[in-house]
């Protein structure tokens, strides 16, 4: 009976010894399982690539209703924007830091995403009652994007320079 156990002791310790050694040819960097997990991966990013929408305002998205306040939100946001800076990959909004103006920019952030996607919004309230900034930001090439759409904004306001 002891022969019996150790020879099942000795072909699972083999086998066990044989799963380890596949596993370790499969999934090592170079192996099966990570070449797939590699290819899908380059695939998805080339997906995401592929994915992200152009520069262009998709202002089908709104019924008639929606697109006539998004135009009154527009002209308050030119009308309520008080400073603009350049930023590396955007540019930055100063407004007043009033609940009014904050909800009215926030809402018009909200209907803005609808119709450009590509944009990141970061709204800040700064402490100790400082200003209200809207950062409009996105990927490479969204800057003159934004300079083209916002010349409303960017004409009648003087330039700054100061960090924000």
């Amino acid at each position: 009976m002891n022969k019996i156990k150790a020879f099942f002791v000795v072909v699972g310790g083999l086998a066990g010894l044989f799963s380890l050694t596949y596993a370790i040819g499969v999934l090592r960097p170079g192996g099966a399982v990570a070449q797939q997990a590699q290819f899908q991966r380059s695939e998805n990013m080339d997906q995401s690539v592929v994915n992200e929408s152009p520069f262009a305002c998709n202002t089908g998205v709104y019924s008639t209703a929606v697109r006539t306040h998004k135009e009154a939100l527009n002209d308050q946001f030119v009308a309520l924007a008080q400073e603009y800076r350049e930023l590396p990959d955007g540019y930055a909004f100063r407004f007043p830091a009033d609940t009014v103006s904050f909800q009215t920019i926030a809402e018009w952030v909200d209907l803005e995403r609808a119709c450009c996607p590509f944009f990141a919004f970061n709204l800040e309230l700064e402490r100790e009652g400082g200003p209200f900034w809207l950062r409009l930001t996105g990927r490479e090439g969204v800057k003159p994007f934004i300079q083209s759409e916002f010349q409303r904004v960017i004409k009648r306001l003087p330039p700054q320079t100061g960090a924000n």
